[in-house]
């Protein structure tokens, strides 16, 4: 049977300790006395990332210039667990890690549990999404995982005082979160609803509402591959939020659009003014991944140049749904 051995950093645990220092005093504004387990996670965190990052953005390089072909998933939830411990791990610096919290003098689990689990989903779907995406990544095959940011991902249970069970929001963005980080330049807008209407021979869509979909990548690292993969997560956020003339009449007109946007863009199940909530986030999503690899593809195919009306286009999906399940399409 072949050993498997974890990878291995040439960093020291020394050159680690002084790289999380260093994150402490420019990220955190601490120094190490000062520092929580919380902030000590934090400037771990961004000093792990930043080993990944070559690996990271030669990854995308390949598959948006090179000639290899790419692994779209699409999926409603992400249940990707806690980062730290496997970035550390891929990352080939696990032991150095450990020895940098001995010298920092902190509790390594102390740290690793000041972590809050990103709440992407509500079960099954999201761990085998997060399987998938996680496995890609360490067969080398280059891979994009696509879904919803939710800020209230899995609720919490608890017990009332009359021993009640009841569920209460899970807030997992209460802290900061130092995996992902957001793209406003890529940023789609999302229309839905209004008409169609003739227009000068033409028909042309006058959407009722829209909202604006902000990428939030976060990185996928293999295990012992050097192939970091990308899993991005859209945000819903509002083109008006409110009417300056209301303001002046001390009336914030919120539109109705917003109020859907709010509800929907935070919870995983919920029903929102009447609409199926899946329907609705699996519209965004979808839409949001659509444009999205139009202009990767564009840019792969046509270098800078803009993608002409009446151009060839395919873009295979293999299964497609209203996120009852996932969908897989290779491009």
């Amino acid at each position: 049977m072949t050993e498997i051995t974890a990878p291995k950093s040439s960093l020291t645990s020394g050159e680690f300790t002084d790289e999380i220092r260093e994150q402490l005093k420019y990220t955190q504004g601490v120094t190490p006395e000062q520092a929580t387990a919380a902030d000590v996670y934090v400037a771990t965190a961004a000093a792990v990332r930043r080993h990944l990052v070559d690996s990271w953005m030669k990854t995308q390089h390949d598959m948006v210039n090179g000639d290899t072909k790419a692994v779209g998933y699409l999926s409603a939830e992400f249940l990707m667990g806690k980062q730290l411990e496997n970035a550390l791990l891929n990352a080939g610096l696990t032991e150095q890690f450990e020895g940098a919290m001995k010298e920092l003098g902190f509790d390594t689990k102390d740290v690793i549990d000041a972590e809050y689990e990103p709440g992407l989903g509500n079960g099954g779907l999201g761990r085998l999404a997060a399987c998938y995406i996680d496995s890609l990544a360490s067969i080398g095959v280059p891979a994009f995982g696509y879904g919803i940011r939710y800020q209230y991902g899995i609720f919490k249970q608890e017990f009332d005082e009359n021993g009640k069970q009841i569920e209460t929001p899970d807030y997992w963005l209460v802290n900061e979160e130092p995996w992902g980080h957001v793209d406003y330049n890529r940023d789609q807008r999302v229309n839905f609803g209004g008409e169609v209407v003739e227009e000068n021979g033409k028909r042309v869509w006058k959407p009722a509402w829209a909202v604006r979909a902000v990428p939030c990548d976060y990185m996928v690292p293999g295990y012992k591959s050097g192939r970091v993969n990308t899993l991005r997560l859209w945000t819903a956020k509002s083109y008006d939020e409110f009417d300056l003339r209301g303001w002046q009449s001390l009336e914030i007109v919120c539109r109705s659009c917003i109020r859907k946007l709010v509800q929907y863009s935070h919870m995983r199940l919920r029903m929102v003014a009447g609409y199926p909530a899946h329907e609705i986030r699996a519209d965004e999503a979808a839409s949001s991944r659509h444009q999205d690899a139009l202009r990767d593809r564009t840019r792969r195919i046509w270098g800078t140049m803009q993608r002409s009306p009446g151009s060839p286009w395919s873009l295979p999906v293999l299964q497609e749904s209203v996120f009852h399940q996932p969908v897989i399409f290779i491009g």
